[in-house]
């Protein structure tokens, strides 16, 4: 009697292990792997040339698209790189992107709009932190060979810069990302169970689905995931992430050196942004993200209703105008 509970046993084993595979082998066949390494950077908005659309609702309720045109190589500005005119490279993440208005309205071409002498060449990428920005700069310095290289930070780009810090605000981002890590640069994905997702199709797939319910649940309840993680780990967590961010911001000076590297901050100055300015080479614009905080204060609406964060045509001009009197009263461009 045991001798055939043993055999019916062994029997259901094989028959589970059989589906399984089977439909894995079903799944490989009929469907594209949900996750993987896409891109050198981790991801990009575009490749080359391209042109993006999207749905925007202002504060009076209006809705309307906004296209947003790319050039050479994803660039959202590829200006001359023969001329003798001033190059300047402009790096960043969402903000630099800005998807939230049309091209010829983000804060850069206020730049355009106030100085002639210059060449502007602006790759922006939604989610991108820095270490993304400086594989974009180590490809492209020796083609474009800047004067100035403009850097725009945002505070999630610590957490961004080290993978303990991102896998521990899960789910933040299901997508593999570059981190430097022992002097390499190595590709993870910040989720659960990222090793199985990487040996089962079925599981990747699966457990996509539910990052992207986590990622939905956490959005419609307003959780922060900050606010999920122990204290104690989340200022070992931020310790980290500088030092980390700051080794990255020394190797974005190294590589363009003599060129300098000037900086600043889409949200307010922390003692993080003010330490990293502190103890590194970087020329820091201080003032933007506390000027945008200071008119929201007052009133203005500067971003879309249906996106809190990116700033609107008000915004951007608020922005762009702030940087460039700084260029001109600092007599850095004419």
């Amino acid at each position: 009697m045991k001798q055939l509970s043993k055999k019916k046993l062994l029997a259901a084993l094989i028959w589970i292990v059989f589906c399984l595979v089977s439909a894995e082998f079903i799944v490989r066949l009929t469907l594209p792997k949900f996750t993987k390494i896409e891109h050198k950077y981790g991801w990009t908005t575009c490749n080359d040339e391209c042109t993006k659309t999207r749905l925007i609702i202002n504060n009076s309720n209006h809705e309307y698209n906004i296209t947003n045109n790319f050039f050479n190589h994803g660039f959202k500005r590829w200006d001359n790189i023969n001329s003798n005119k001033t190059k300047i490279l402009i790096l960043g993440d969402s903000f630099t992107e800005m998807y939230t208005v049309p091209n010829g309205k983000e804060w850069y071409s206020y730049f355009e709009k106030e100085f002639n002498s210059i060449e502007l060449f602006v790759y922006g990428c939604n989610g991108f932190g820095t270490i993304q920005e400086y594989l974009v700069l180590d490809d492209y310095f020796d083609i474009i060979k800047p004067d100035i290289i403009l850097l725009q930070f945002y505070s999630s780009d610590f957490s961004d810069n080290l993978y303990e810090f991102e896998r521990a605000l899960y789910p933040k981002i299901n997508a593999f990302r570059p981190y430097l890590e022992d002097g390499k640069i190595i590709y993870k994905q910040p989720v659960i169970f990222s090793s199985a997702r990487q040996i089962s199709w079925i599981v990747d797939y699966l457990l996509g689905i539910y990052d992207k319910w986590r990622l939905d649940y956490n959005k419609n309840h307003n959780i922060s995931p900050y606010l999920e993680v122990d204290q104690t780990d989340l200022t070992n967590y931020k310790n980290k992430s500088f030092f980390k961010t700051l080794i990255i911001i020394n190797m974005i000076i190294n590589r363009t050196k003599p060129a300098p590297v000037y900086f600043f901050s889409a949200d307010s100055f922390t003692e993080l942004e003010n330490d990293l300015c502190a103890q590194s080479g970087l020329k820091c614009i201080k003032g933007v993200g506390e000027l945008i905080e200071n008119k929201s204060e007052q009133g203005y609406h500067l971003t879309p209703k249906n996106d809190l964060i990116h700033w609107n045509e008000l915004g951007n001009e608020l922005v762009g105008k702030y940087l460039s009197d700084y260029f001109k009263v600092h007599e850095i461009l004419k």
